[in-house]
C-alpha cells in the first residue's frame, strides 16, 4: 500500500522543500503511520528530523507558514502552514522518568539518536513504525505491522511502565481499531497498577473521551481494563461484573456483559458517524453507566418455578454512582448532566407503558436540555444488547415496534429534539390581560406552560382562551 497517498500533499512539498535537499532524514511517526497502512486518513502527521537542532528546525520551516516553539522543552516545532493545517516536526529523544506523574520525565534531544532507539520510547508497536519519506518506505522495528494485521495489541518496550498514561491508551486503541492485548501486556498493565494515581484528571478524561467518540467497538476497550485489572479503579463499572440480571429479560448474562453489548450496539446504529462528537460522548457514556444502579435494587423472586430477577428503581438508584464515576474520570459537568438525564430516563418506556402525547411533552421537558432522539438511540441501543433473544421474542415483545411509535409522536409534537415551546409568554400575557408587569406575570406564565405539557391547548388561539379563562377564574390584579 502507498502510505504517501494519506500524507496530505502540503506535507510532502515541505519535506521536499525543507529536508530532501539538504540531506536530512525525515520520517512520519506514531498514529499518522498505522492509520495509512489502515486505508485510513490521520488525525495527526508528526514528523520526526534527524541531525539538526531545535534553532535550525524552526529556521529551516519558516517559509512555509509560522512556526511556534512552544513543545521546545520536548523537542517539538509547530508550525502552522499556509492552508491553516497544524503539523508538528520533532527532534528524537530519550524519556527517563525521575518522579511520579507525567512532569517527572526528563527529556533529552538527541539528533544523532538512531531511529530504532527513538522508535523504542513509543507506547504500543503499532504506534512505532516510522515511514522514510525519502525511500518511501515504513521501518518496522518492533513487527508492528504484523501486530495490527493480527489485531495484537503489544508494548514496544519495558519502557512502557514509566508512564500509566499508556494503559488508558491502550483501552482507547483496543476500543478503536479491535484489538486484543498480547498476554505479556497484560501482565505489565497489572504490574503498575497502583501508578494509576499519579495520573491527572485532564489526562485520564482525553482517553476516555477518546474511548468515547473514536471506538468501533468500545467493549474491547473496557475489557482491555478488566483483564489488567484497572477497572478497579472505576467502582461503579466494576461492581456490575457479576451482577445478576431477569433470565427472562436478560439471558446473555450478567449486567456489564449486557452493558458492553448495548455500547457496541450503540455505535453500530446507522446514524452514529454523523452525530457531533459531544453527542456521541454523552450517547456512549450514557450506555456505559445506564444500569449502575442495578447492584442496589436487586430483588430475588420465584415465580412460576423461575427464579427471577427484579431491580425495579435501578434508574434512580443508580444517579449517584453515575455521578461519582463521571466526576472521576474528568467529564464535564455540561455532559455529566446530560448522561445524568438520559440515564435516569432509560426506563420511561417501561414505567409508563401507556404513551400518551401528555407523558411523551413532560418527558421532554423533563429531559431538557437533553432530547428524546438521543433517549431514543440509547433505547435502541439497550434493546438490542439483550443479543440472545430470538427475533420471535424480539417482536412479542414490542421491541422495535414501540421506539418507532414514540419516535413518530414526538415528530407529530415537534418534540424529537427538544422540549415543548412556551406558547404564552410575558408580553403576550400582558397584552392580551391588560396586567402590569410583576412576580403574577411569572406565575401565569408558569401554570400556563404546565397546562400546555398537559395538553389543555396547542396552537395560539387555544392558549388566549384558556388564558382568558383561568386569568377570570384566580383573579389576579397587579397588587
Amino acid at each position: 500500500m502507498s502510505i504517501s497517498r494519506f500524507i496530505p500533499e502540503e506535507l510532502l512539498k515541505i519535506v521536499r522543500n525543507c529536508f530532501e535537499p539538504r540531506g536530512i532524514p525525515a520520517y512520519l511517526v506514531g498514529g499518522a503511520v498505522r492509520d495509512a497502512l489502515l486505508g485510513m486518513n490521520g488525525l495527526d502527521y508528526d514528523t520526526e528530523v534527524y541531525g539538526i537542532s531545535l534553532k535550525k528546525l524552526s529556521e529551516i520551516l519558516l517559509p512555509f507558514g509560522k512556526v511556534c516553539t512552544v513543545g521546545k522543552s520536548f523537542g517539538v516545532v509547530k508550525l502552522k502552514a499556509q492552508s491553516g493545517c497544524y503539523y508538528d516536526f520533532s527532534l528524537p529523544r530519550r524519556d527517563s522518568k525521575l518522579a511520579p506523574g507525567h512532569r517527572g520525565f526528563r527529556i533529552e534531544h538527541d539528533p544523532y539518536l538512531t531511529p530504532r532507539d527513538a522508535a523504542s520510547r513509543r507506547d504500543f508497536t503499532i504506534n512505532a513504525m516510522m515511514y522514510s519519506f525519502k525511500d518511501q518506505t515504513v521501518l518496522d522495528f518492533f513487527n508492528g505491522q504484523n501486530d495490527l494485521e493480527h489485531r495484537v495489541l503489544r508494548h514496544t518496550s519495558p519502557a512502557f511502565t514509566e508512564d500509566p498514561l499508556r494503559v488508558l491508551r491502550g483501552m482507547h486503541f483496543a476500543s478503536r481499531f479491535n484489538l486484543r492485548a498480547a498476554p505479556e501486556t497484560i501482565s505489565l498493565c497489572k504490574s503498575i497498577l497502583p501508578s494509576y494515581h499519579e495520573l491527572s484528571l485532564e489526562r485520564i478524561y482525553n482517553e476516555w473521551l477518546k474511548w468515547a467518540t473514536l471506538s468501533i467497538t468500545p467493549s474491547l476497550g473496557i475489557l482491555f481494563l478488566e483483564q489488567t485489572q484497572w477497572i478497579e479503579h472505576t467502582p461503579g463499572l466494576a461492581r456490575l461484573r457479576n451482577c445478576p440480571q431477569d433470565p427472562i429479560w436478560h439471558s446473555e448474562g450478567d449486567v456489564l456483559t449486557h452493558t458492553l453489548l448495548t455500547c457496541d450496539q450503540l455505535v453500530q446504529q446507522p446514524k452514529w458517524n454523523k452525530l457531533d462528537t459531544s453527542t456521541r460522548a454523552i450517547l456512549l457514556f450514557a450506555a456505559l453507566c445506564h444500569d449502575f444502579g442495578k447492584p442496589d435494587t436487586l430483588v430475588f423472586e420465584h415465580e412460576d418455578g423461575i427464579r427471577r430477577v427484579r431491580a425495579k428503581g435501578h434508574a434512580a438508584a443508580g444517579i449517584s454512582h453515575i455521578e461519582g464515576f463521571l466526576s472521576q474520570i474528568g467529564v464535564p459537568e455540561t455532559l455529566r448532566k446530560r448522561v445524568l438525564l438520559l440515564a435516569e430516563n432509560h426506563m420511561f418506556d417501561v414505567d409508563a407503558p401507556k404513551l400518551s402525547e401528555k407523558s411523551l411533552r413532560r418527558l421532554a421537558h423533563r429531559l431538557h436540555p437533553e432530547r428524546i432522539e438521543n433517549l431514543l438511540s440509547l433505547w435502541a441501543a439497550d434493546r438490542a444488547g439483550r443479543y440472545s433473544l430470538s427475533p420471535h421474542k424480539k417482536k412479542k415483545l414490542g421491541f422495535d415496534e414501540s421506539i418507532l411509535r414514540m419516535r413518530k409522536m414526538a415528530e407529530d409534537l415537534q418534540i424529537t429534539h427538544g422540549a415543548p415551546t412556551p406558547i404564552l409568554k410575558g408580553k403576550m400575557i400582558i397584552l392580551e390581560t391588560g396586567l402590569s408587569p410583576g412576580p403574577h406575570i411569572r406565575i401565569i406564565q408558569s401554570m400556563a406552560y404546565e397546562a400546555q405539557l398537559d395538553g389543555e391547548f396547542h396552537d395560539e388561539e387555544s392558549a388566549l382562551l384558556w388564558l382568558k379563562k383561568h386569568v377570570a377564574e384566580n383573579k389576579f390584579n397587579d397588587e
